[in-house]
């Protein structure tokens, strides 16, 4: 049974995690870090083309492996150069969702420019939340523009620093507009927020790569985000037996190990 607009409004906006939630299953994680070719150091290999890479092939070897087809999906935040290398690497055929948190965080940020007390920042929250998950995006849209029209023509005003953050907001749903059906992809039983990928990159990159006193080596690193992510204790034992020369001879940056958890959310 997929969840109405109450369910979704309750999860998000709840204070505390749900108790008995259900765990995902069957998940398959890889990861890539953006880095100098070790065979010249003037190129640049892009973390996201590798990750979109490895889907490519995931994709493709389900199309040619006869077993049922089953819809494709992309669930990423706004920036740019994730969805260019997806159209890229991926092409058509998927369907595009942007995270449903991005878009709660951008529309937080416009509630308190325009509403004047907390207790109405979040009634206007909850209600362009439901709006938008029963299919009113436009409307929410245009709403916004004109509630900071009038906003900066009153005796209040807003400063411009205010006008552009809600002339940025409204700029990125429009932009993602396409990706923002939410009550459809809901319906289709289609995930539209990102919490299992957040919780993947934190086992994925900061309990393996960013924990006190650990230094790697770019080589150690990239072995280490690419173990499999199943059966740990084996995984550990595997680690364990990996070559010398593959563990700490130099420091990767922690901003690399950054880019990595943002590039994975």
């Amino acid at each position: 049974m997929s969840p109405n607009t109450d369910d979704v409004l309750d999860e998000v906006l709840r204070m505390q995690s749900q108790k008995g939630r259900p765990r995902p299953q069957f998940k398959r994680l890889h990861a890539d870090m953006t880095r100098s070719d070790p065979d010249d150091s003037a190129v640049t290999l892009d973390g996201r083309v590798g990750v979109f890479s490895w889907l490519a092939h995931e994709r493709q070897t389900r199309a040619t492996s006869g077993s049922q087809q089953r819809p494709v999906i992309c669930l990423m935040d706004g920036e740019h150069k994730l969805w260019e290398r997806k159209d890229q690497l991926l092409g058509e055929g998927v369907v595009e969702i942007l995270d449903f948190w991005h878009f709660l965080e951008r529309l937080r940020e416009v509630s308190k420019l325009l509403c004047d007390t907390d207790a109405a920042a979040e009634s206007f929250v909850k209600d362009r939340l439901a709006r938008v998950l029963n299919g009113e995006l436009g409307r929410v849209i245009g709403g916004l523009r004109q509630m900071s029209s009038k906003r900066r023509q009153s005796k209040h005003g807003l400063s411009r620093k205010a006008c552009e953050t809600i002339a940025s907001a409204v700029t990125y749903f429009e932009n993602n507009r396409h990706r923002m059906n939410y009550g459809d992809y809901l319906r289709d039983g289609y995930p539209i927020a990102s919490g299992i990928i957040e919780g993947s990159c934190r086992h994925v990159v900061e309990d393996r790569l960013d924990r006190t006193g650990m230094r790697w080596s770019l080589t150690g690193a990239l072995a280490m985000l690419r173990q499999p992510n199943r059966q740990p204790e084996r995984r550990l034992g595997r680690l364990r037996n990996l070559p010398h020369q593959t563990r700490a001879t130099a420091t990767v940056p922690r901003s690399n190990v950054e880019e990595t958890r943002s590039r994975l959310s």
